[in-house]
């Protein structure tokens, strides 16, 4: 953490993929702020009820209260207002279909994959690297 002047504040975001450690490090670093007098806070969409509806939780199950967004991402706002579902039937499918089939066929699959994009970049540099890599195969092929 970095000195700050008196009345200022920060944001810190962790990036990782899934089951990286990400939430196990923001209650780390939580714990730390609260051990050193700081003030803090943790949101949490009021979507993401997968442990609890008030706590941000690890998969390890530890928590810390947390404030919900009531705010949905736009892929739920869209799914709700363009195809007619209920939060409850988005939930239900990621739930019950999306989250299972991501366990069983993507994440298996990376490891045989000739290219991986995970989503953390820019679009244009995921492009560039689908397009170097088709380059190279290209070449192979001459």
């Amino acid at each position: 953490m970095h000195q700050k002047p008196i009345n200022s504040g920060w944001i810190e975001v962790i990036c990782g993929g899934m089951f990286s450690g990400k939430t196990e490090e923001l209650l780390r670093r939580i714990r730390r702020a609260k051990i050193a007098n700081l003030s803090t806070i943790i949101f949490k969409p009021h979507i993401d009820t997968r442990y609890s509806k008030n706590k941000i939780v690890s998969h390890n199950n530890n928590s810390m209260d947390s404030v919900i967004i009531k705010k949905t991402d736009r892929r739920v706002a869209r799914d709700i207002s363009e195809r007619g579902r209920s939060i409850d039937s988005v939930l239900k499918q990621y739930k019950k279909t999306v989250y299972p089939m991501h366990k069983r066929f993507v994440e298996p699959s990376k490891s045989i994959a000739d290219i991986n994009i995970s989503g953390e970049n820019k679009t244009e540099k995921s492009v560039q690297k689908i397009i170097t890599s088709i380059d190279s195969l290209l070449l192979k092929r001459k």
